[in-house]
C-alpha cells in the first residue's frame, strides 16, 4: 500500500520533460492561514488537485469551496481559478490532466 504521507514528505520536484507528451505536475504546501497572492487563473488544459493533508479554500469559476484531505478536484479547461486561503497546514497533489 502507498505511504501518502511518506510520499508527501519526500522532496518532489516539478518536472517538464521536453517532449511532445510532457506532463507537468508538482505538491504545494501551504502553512496554515496562508493567504494567496496569485490571481485567477486559467489553462488550455484541465487540472486536477488531490488534497493528502489538510484543508483549504479554493476559487473555480468564482465559486469558493472548501476541501480536504482526500478530496479530489477537476479545474475545467479556461475556467479561471485559484487558492485562496489554508485553513490548516496543506499539502495538496496538482497535474495537468493532458
Amino acid at each position: 500500500m502507498l505511504n501518502y504521507r511518506k510520499l508527501a514528505m519526500s522532496k518532489i520536484q516539478l518536472t517538464d520533460l521536453p517532449t511532445t507528451t510532457a506532463r507537468h505536475w508538482g505538491v504545494q504546501r501551504l502553512p496554515a492561514g496562508w493567504k494567496g497572492t496569485h490571481p485567477p487563473h486559467q489553462h488550455d488544459y484541465d487540472e486536477f488537485a488531490v488534497i493528502w493533508r489538510g484543508r483549504v479554500i479554493m476559487r473555480d469559476a468564482g465559486i469558493d469551496t472548501t476541501y480536504q484531505a482526500g478530496d479530489v478536484i477537476r479545474f475545467p479547461k479556461q475556467q479561471l481559478h485559484c487558492c485562496v486561503t489554508a485553513l490548516e497546514e496543506t499539502e495538496y497533489f496538482w497535474c495537468r490532466g493532458d
